[in-house]
């Protein structure tokens, strides 16, 4: 027997295992001679995590679009799973949406994909409602569950992926004053209970009127940030691995990029193994930047992949 071993959260492999056995036995049931092979690798290329993307309309309704992993037509049609969701007035997922929403099976996620993709939502009130992502078929979210009240006093959400590298994703939110705040994620389905005590993360970000986190744009294996200020000059913060300082020094991604009104990282969109990005201009034309890899360039050229998506008034 041999055992192949997948990378977290990963679930299916394509494989191949090409064996061959020299036993010879006196014709009992059993034989007593046992033949073990070294370690093998896989063949061919491995099969990559598909990416989706969600966006809600103005009718409050949400809307998936499933990952192709193909770079020139990188979204599938769009699929509604869900209304009444414009009673919030922040969205965001703890992190990419690494795996497809749709899914045959009633398969609860496990500790190892707690928080992928996982939403949480602010409503009027300031009270935060938290989505689990549960692989069930035509319902990818479990009920909401209150993860806390008071989150009126910040103007910004955004997830941020495993920044503290404890396996659980985190979320980021910025106060009216600038200052920076880090949630670490628990793994614990408890009401209240999602997140642990806040942590500074800085201050000054006030100076940035939109925020992006989650993918790792430098293939570290730390989940980053983009940080774009008034000006349209786009910025990159290195995740660190560290809580207490969670980013380095910012470097310069871009300029121009005042353009859009919503942002997202999304993941690997055109299954090259690097996390890629949309945008979204007032014309409501989508755009497809794909990732590079390189922290000082960490986009190719724009590729416009959809119009009409002004209908949307939060994609993430």
């Amino acid at each position: 027997g041999y055992e192949l071993t997948s990378p977290q959260a990963q679930y299916a492999l394509r494989f191949q295992a090409l064996t061959r056995y020299d036993i010879y036995d006196f014709g009992f049931y059993h034989s007593d001679v046992t033949q073990t092979s070294a370690p093998f690798a896989t063949l061919g290329k491995p099969v990559l995590p598909l990416h989706s993307v969600l966006a809600r309309d103005a009718a409050s309704a949400l809307w998936w679009y499933d990952g192709t992993g193909n770079a020139t037509a990188p979204l599938y049609s769009r699929e509604q799973i869900g209304t009444g969701w414009q009673t919030y007035n922040t969205l965001a997922a703890l992190s990419p949406h690494k795996q497809s929403l749709y899914y045959r099976g009633d398969t609860k996620p496990s500790p190892v994909t707690q928080g992928l993709g996982d939403v949480v939502a602010r409503d009027t009130t300031g009270t935060l409602w938290y989505y689990d992502y549960q692989f069930v078929s035509g319902k990818p979210y479990a009920p909401r569950v209150k993860a806390g009240t008071g989150w009126n006093i910040y103007d910004q959400l955004t997830g941020a992926g495993d920044l503290d590298r404890d396996g659980y994703m985190d979320l980021l939110a910025r106060d009216k004053a600038g200052v920076l705040w880090l949630y670490p994620g628990t793994g614990n389905l408890t009401t209240g209970a999602r997140f642990k005590a806040r942590t500074k993360a800085g201050t000054g970000w006030n100076t940035y009127n939109h925020l992006a986190a989650g993918a790792d744009l430098n293939g570290d294996g730390k989940a980053d940030l983009l940080a774009r200020d008034t000006t349209g000059t786009l910025w990159l913060y290195k995740s660190t691995g560290t809580p207490t300082t969670p980013y380095a020094s910012r470097i310069k991604a871009g300029t121009g990029w005042n353009i859009y009104n919503q942002l997202t990282l999304t993941g690997d969109l055109t299954n090259d193994g690097k996390p890629d990005a949309i945008a979204r201009d007032s014309s409501g034309a989508l755009w497809l930047y794909k990732g590079t890899g390189n922290p000082t360039t960490p986009f190719t050229t724009r590729t416009q992949i959809g119009t009409g998506w002004n209908i949307y008034n939060r994609i993430f």
